[in-house]
C-alpha cells in the first residue's frame, strides 16, 4: 500500500514558485519519527544502512532519505509490521483511530501553524490543511 508519494503533491495543485523537494517535507518528518522509533522493515534497513544513520545523527532529514532511497514514495513495506499498523492508523486520514485520536496531517498543519503563528508569520490558521487537501487529490 502506498500511503503517500512526493509526486502525488508537485504533480499536481503547487506553487510554482517551490522546488519540488519541497513536496517531501511532511512525508518526510513522519518517516524520520519511524527511523527514530526503529519502526522500519529490516530490508530497508540493510538497504539503506548509511541514511538510516546520518538521518538519526541529524546530517540527512527525513525528505532528503524519501527522495534518495524510497523514490520519494512512503510505502508499507519500508515499515516493520509494527510500523504499518502504527501508520495504518495514523497516517490514513479515514482510520478509527484517526477519526477518534489523532492523524497526522492535522497535527502536522497544526505544529506548522503554531510555530508560523510564533514567529509572526501572517499564514491563514488552516492554509496549510487546505493545501495538503487540494495537493491530495
Amino acid at each position: 500500500m502506498k500511503y503517500d508519494d512526493a509526486s502525488w503533491h508537485y504533480d499536481g495543485n503547487y506553487p510554482k514558485d517551490l522546488p519540488s523537494e519541497n513536496a517531501a517535507t511532511a512525508i518526510g518528518m513522519f518517516l524520520a519519527w519511524c527511523i527514530y522509533n526503529n519502526l522500519l522493515a529490516d530490508d530497508l534497513k540493510e538497504d539503506a544502512e548509511d541514511d538510516i544513520e546520518k538521518v538519526l545523527q541529524g546530517k540527512m532529514t527525513g525528505a532528503q532519505f524519501l527522495i534518495m532511497d524510497c523514490d520519494e514514495k512512503f510505502i508499507d513495506f519500508f515499515l516493520s509490521e509494527l510500523g504499518q499498523q502504527f501508520a495504518n492508523d495514523y497516517y490514513e486520514n479515514d482510520s478509527e483511530f484517526a477519526k477518534k485520536v489523532a492523524n497526522y496531517h492535522v497535527d502536522y498543519c497544526n505544529a506548522f501553524n503554531e510555530k508560523a503563528k510564533k514567529m509572526a508569520l501572517n499564514i491563514n490558521p488552516y492554509i496549510m490543511l487546505k493545501i495538503r487537501k487540494k495537493t491530495m487529490i
